[in-house]
């Protein structure tokens, strides 16, 4: 402070030397700036990457989908249904092949009989006579070719009607009967499913309305199916129409 109660400013030059240069009564005071400290940012382990999302909330059923579940666990009790899915559709193969089957062991029955009649005839100028023994054993044989004919029919129209085919609601399932002990059940979901067609060719699968249903899965490359198909155009709408309503639904419950 000067002698005349003044504050001296420090920072104004008093005086200037030859070369122009300011002087100072005391050096100018800086006033140094406070550092910045700079604190690093860590990330949490918990919160370094988002979580992920969780599809796995079960979708509601309601009580309508709980009462068709219940009735296609009673009507269907070889499929393993999970718990909402039910049956939209269940069908066998289309009847033609029964003609199929019978008209083989038909016409085998008619060989066998007319074979011997070929044979040992009844042709009055035949020099063959049987005996009755030879005629009853040939009758017992001929009578078990004929009773062995028959099984055989029945079995193969057993194993044809046990191939079945179902539509739920989640998934297709297709019982293939192989053999009379032979069976195994294949289920495709929904979701898997990339394309449903069907083929109809020739005139009696059309007059008839038969056909089959071709499956192709996404990824894989496998492709199903099931022949003898009756109606093959609606059923494979039905399939589309699943398809959609699945995907609808389990969209909407990951959502």
């Amino acid at each position: 402070m000067d002698p005349q109660g003044e504050a001296i400013d420090y920072n104004r030059p008093v005086a200037y030397d030859e070369h122009g240069r300011p002087l100072y009564a005391h050096p100018p005071v800086v006033q140094a700036q406070q550092p910045v400290a700079t604190v690093p940012i860590v990330a949490h382990p918990a919160t370094a990457q988002s979580a992920p999302l969780n599809y796995s909330q079960p979708i509601s059923i309601d009580s309508v989908t709980k009462q068709k579940h219940d009735e296609a666990v009673r009507k269907y009790p070889m499929l393993n249904l999970s718990e909402g899915e039910y049956v939209i559709s269940s069908f066998k193969r289309h009847p033609i092949g029964l003609i199929s089957i019978w008209g083989i062991v038909a016409l085998s029955i008619l060989i066998m009989l007319v074979l011997p009649i070929m044979f040992y005839g009844l042709d009055i100028g035949s020099t063959i006579r049987l005996s009755s023994t030879a005629t009853i054993a040939l009758g017992l044989v001929l009578l078990g070719m004929v009773v062995l004919a028959i099984v055989a029919g029945i079995i193969a129209t057993y194993v044809y009607e046990s191939n079945m085919f179902f539509l739920t609601n989640e998934a297709v399932t297709q019982r293939i009967q192989a053999s009379l002990f032979s069976r195994k059940l294949q289920s495709i979901s929904l979701g898997s499913v990339e394309d449903v067609s069907y083929r109809r060719s020739g005139v009696l699968q059309t007059v008839l309305n038969y056909g089959s249903i071709r499956l192709s899965t996404e990824g894989e490359e496998t492709t199903y199916r099931f022949s003898y198909v009756s109606n093959p155009e609606r059923q494979v709408h039905m399939i589309n129409n699943a398809m959609e309503a699945f995907r609808k639904t389990h969209q909407q419950g990951s959502a």
